[in-house]
Parts: structure tokens; sequence; C-alpha cells
């Protein structure tokens, strides 16, 4: 971004400047075909006289222009590094809480894998003791939860 608008700058100081051209010569060969170049090449070539337009100068600024055209750049950095810096918050957050997820559901997942049995409540509050199959659904959910926290 800034150094499209360094490019920016160096180019409309470029075209501020004038343009000096050299001396132009025409000329046909044997063949008909007609060249231009910056030498004779001898001396049937005809100079020619070109007129060049300079290019309109930007009129001068005032003071006050000049002020607030720079107010409005450093408006416009201050806003360009206040989005970069929130940009990089969000995603060291986002980071970081994929971090905690990630070792909640590691934690999680190795708890499944060692625990002698696994239970749940009934309605009632009493413990409930997972069949092969619950227990079998419960280590594949866990297994998803650390690979979409942890890849």
């Amino acid at each position: 971004m800034i150094a499209s608008r360094v490019l920016f700058a160096a180019l409309l100081a470029h075209a501020t400047f004038p343009v000096h051209a050299g001396e132009v010569y025409k000329w046909v060969d044997e063949s008909g075909q007609v060249h231009f170049t910056d030498r004779p090449p001898s001396l049937q070539a005809e100079k020619l006289d070109l007129k060049f337009q300079s290019v309109p100068s930007t009129p001068a600024l005032s003071e006050a222009q000049r002020a607030e055209r720079q107010r409005r750049l450093l408006d416009a950095f201050a806003k360009e590094r206040a989005e970069t810096k929130s940009q990089a918050e969000a995603a060291l957050a986002q980071k970081e809480l994929r971090q905690r997820n990630c070792a909640n559901a590691r934690e999680s997942r190795k708890a499944l894998r060692e625990a002698s049995y696994l239970y749940d409540h009934d309605e009632a509050g009493n413990r409930v003791i997972l069949d092969d199959q619950e227990r079998h659904r419960a280590e594949e959910q866990a297994e998803t939860a650390v690979r979409k926290w942890c890849d």
C-alpha cells in the first residue's frame, strides 16, 4: 500500500518535469518505407519541427489546503494502522482460542481412553454405565474434536 503511494508520487514528480526533445528526421528508403530517426542518415532526410505541449501543472495549494491534505493522509495512515492492529489482535485471539480448545479436546480424549468405564446420568441423576457402542461413539466425538481444534 505504501509502496504504491511512493510509486505514484515518483510518477507524479516525473510527469511535472518539462519534456526536452532532440531533432527528429524523416526519410524514405529505396523500398518506399518511411523512417523517423534522431540523426539524418543522408542528405535527403527532412528535419521535422515538432511542437510539444507542456503538461499543465496543478495550481499551487494554499497553506490551509496543504494542511488539510496532509491531515487526511495522516488520518488514512492511522486508520490503516488501526485496522492492521485490530486484525492482528483478532488473529492472535483466534490462535489462543484454538490452542485452549485443542488442549481441552486432547485431555478429554485421553481421559476417555484411560477410563475403565464411562457413565452418564439418567433423568433421576443416577449413574448409568455406557455400553461398548456408546463408549465408541463418545471416543469418536472426542477424536473429531481433536481434529477440529488441533489440525
